[in-house]
């Protein structure tokens, strides 16, 4: 959620500078393209992390792991999609 509404304020900024467009909308849309490369990216590292501990012989460990790795994909898909429609109510 920082990272999309940090990129938001840089866009809007740099919108304002060039003399563009400082709509919401053509702003967000920016800001998300550039958020979304940096959060996949975290968001994908941590997943891989915790799905790692899958293989693990300790089934509290197992559990652990394959949770926080669900909660990792269900997290990145909840900023990206709601989050940002309840922005653009």
């Amino acid at each position: 959620v920082f990272v999309i509404q940090g990129a938001y304020y840089q866009e809007k900024a740099e919108a304002e500078t060039e003399g563009q467009s400082t709509r919401f909308r053509s702003v967000m849309a920016h800001a998300v393209q550039h958020a979304a490369k940096a959060c996949l990216c975290t968001s994908m590292t941590t997943f891989f992390a915790f799905a790692s501990n899958a293989s693990s012989n300790f089934p509290c460990i197992r559990t652990f792991g394959i949770f926080c790795a669900c909660l990792i994909v269900s997290n990145f898909l909840a900023d990206f999609s709601l989050f940002l429609a309840i922005l653009c109510l």
